[in-house]
């Protein structure tokens, strides 16, 4: 269909008369198309930035959720400092009750999971309700179904199934404190294995895959491992009843602040001054993808005989790495005790 335009011009000579021109509007099937070739190019245009917002969507989205991994796994790890901090700042340690140190696989008797190349911890503390002394002990057992460990938290009152009262102990057992966890050694085993009739034990993480400890001089130096440098001691990395002396200021005169002495000197029963932590955790997003976790080796030692932990967790996070395991987070943290030599 043709539209009409309409022109008036006025002719010359006939001002009078109007004469009416009619001209028809151009054609729209005379416009000219867009060519195959610019489609094309059009269409690769678009291809192209929409694969450039999609790689960028799924970028942003990978981090979002690295993020959350991430945040996640700290506040597990300050949430299980934090709680070791309460447990241990008010420790206490005597001849019937030692603060120890001892590798997982010290603890075979007690539990066949606790994973035994890991470090245990084991103390009395005055955190009841009414600041009794209370059994604490920290742990870490395998997770067989998932291949993976679990932090393991012992807690027993005065009371409970298992407490280790004065009365259960013999005279011997004071000739051999330094030796072993006499007191630990009571604790009957059904308490070391989280059960539904059983609360002595709860777990409190599934996701910590590593965990060692050291304990600390006055002077934060490792204190060298008890079972290599004290001959007494066969089994423990530190235990506040071997016999032992320690540097409160300065150094003695060979220039070490921690010694062990012979065996016809009084047990020390003192505590360290610090105790450090190394926990390696993993997301529970992570640990559903990965077949095994990296099982935990030896603590590396210093040259004094002392546990390195900083080369420990170092190495253990390489390993972890070479195994593919994801967003491992490494976490060490040093908690003073209240009563250890200042």
């Amino acid at each position: 269909m043709k539209t009409l335009a309409y022109e008036m011009t006025m002719e010359e000579g006939a001002e009078d008369l109007c004469i009416l021109r009619l001209e028809s509007a151009p054609n729209d099937n005379n416009r000219r198309a867009f060519t195959i070739v610019e489609m094309l190019v059009g269409m690769a245009v678009l291809v192209v930035m929409v694969t450039f917002l999609i790689t960028m969507l799924g970028h942003s989205s990978r981090a979002w959720v690295l993020g959350e991994r991430r945040v996640y796994t700290d506040q597990n790890g300050r949430a299980i400092f934090d709680l070791m901090a309460r447990d241990l700042s008010p420790a206490i340690a005597d001849k019937r009750y030692q603060f120890v140190v001892m590798p997982g696989s010290a603890l075979a008797s007690k539990n066949a999971d606790i994973v035994p190349n890991s470090s245990a911890v084991f103390f009395m503390s005055p955190i009841g309700d009414n600041g009794e002394a209370c059994a604490v002990g920290y742990f870490l057992t395998a997770n067989n179904p998932k291949k993976s460990y679990r932090l393991n938290r012992l807690f027993l009152k005065p009371g409970d199934l298992g407490f280790p009262t004065f009365e259960s102990y013999v005279a011997t057992d004071f000739n051999d404190m330094s030796s072993k966890a006499v007191w630990v050694d009571k604790i009957p085993a059904s308490a070391f294995t989280v059960t539904g009739n059983s609360t002595s034990t709860t777990i409190l993480s599934e996701g910590v895959i590593g965990l060692w400890a050291s304990a600390n001089d006055a002077r934060g130096n490792p204190v060298p491992v008890a079972s290599t440098k004290a001959k007494e001691v066969t089994a423990l990395d530190f235990s506040s009843a071997a016999r032992f002396a320690m540097a409160s200021q300065g150094a003695f005169a060979d220039g070490s602040t921690f010694r062990y002495l012979a065996g016809s000197t009084l047990q020390a029963n003192k505590l360290p001054s610090s105790l450090t932590i190394g926990l390696a955790l993993i997301d529970p997003r992570s640990l559903q993808h990965v077949a095994a976790v990296t099982t935990p080796a030896l603590p590396d030692t210093t040259s004094d005989g002392g546990i390195d932990l900083s080369l420990t967790v170092r190495n253990y996070e390489t390993a972890a790495r070479n195994d593919e395991l994801g967003q491992v987070r490494i976490f060490a943290q040093t908690m003073p005790l209240s009563g250890g030599i200042p």
